[in-house]
């Protein structure tokens, strides 16, 4: 596959805020030039800035500078070297500056690859890849939730700001359609029902556990390979 390494231009030769009679709503223009296929499918957006103080992020990854291979669905592949996940708007983007983003649009992209992992593209979301068998493959999404802030029960006053929870649950993708699944016994042999025998027999022939990623990783690829 070739790859095409990306260069982002941004000209900004103006940024008006606009205000008409019948409106109070501002308008934002930008001129810019944008090279590389997968930067053709997007939108360019001002960054919303939350004055409200929430601990922790709601974005998947610490920071925003680093290696990644994005993928589209005919294969090329693109380097970049700054991107994120909104897991709460579900967004993949690129910070160009402090206050604009550059929004990607799903339809034409695959998955993309950082720290050696595989974060598969599906239903306009992010899902880390855990395995991938030639059948099915095991998915993790994402989402966060908001903890309320500490209060003070006798000044009223906030002992600890709102903090941002992540949590994680997995998915099995199969033919094209995602199902629930937990690493537990219950989730394993619902999804084998034909072959409940053959996946107790090599759990405990193997001393695995259905609770531990790794080993639910060799029981799925062992159980797709006898399919």
């Amino acid at each position: 596959m070739k790859v095409i390494f990306l260069n982002l231009l941004l000209l900004i030769s103006s940024f008006s805020y606009g205000q008409n009679e019948n409106t109070s709503s501002k308008s934002l223009n930008y001129n810019t030039q944008i090279t590389g296929n997968l930067l053709s499918n997007g939108i360019w957006m001002p960054r919303k800035i939350d004055n409200e103080i929430i601990e922790g992020s709601k974005y998947l990854f610490e920071d925003w500078n680093d290696d990644y291979l994005v993928v589209d669905l005919q294969g090329n592949e693109f380097k970049l070297t700054n991107l994120n996940y909104d897991i709460v708007a579900k967004e993949l983007e690129t910070k160009i500056s402090n206050d604009s983003i550059f929004i990607y649009n799903y339809n034409n992209l695959d998955y993309f690859v950082h720290k050696k992992q595989i974060y598969k593209i599906y239903n306009e979301q992010v899902f880390l890849q855990v395995s991938n068998n030639e059948k099915f493959s095991l998915l993790k999404q994402f989402s966060v939730s908001i903890q309320n802030a500490v209060i003070n029960p006798m000044t009223k006053e906030e002992m600890s700001p709102k903090k941002y929870i992540l949590h994680t649950k997995y998915k099995i993708l199969k033919e094209n359609k995602l199902y629930d699944f937990k690493l537990n016994k219950k989730s394993f042999l619902d999804f084998f029902p034909n072959a409940k025998d053959e996946v107790l027999t090599f759990v405990k022939q193997n001393k695995l556990s259905f609770s531990n990623e790794s080993d639910a990783v060799r029981i799925l690829k062992h159980m797709d390979e006898l399919n």
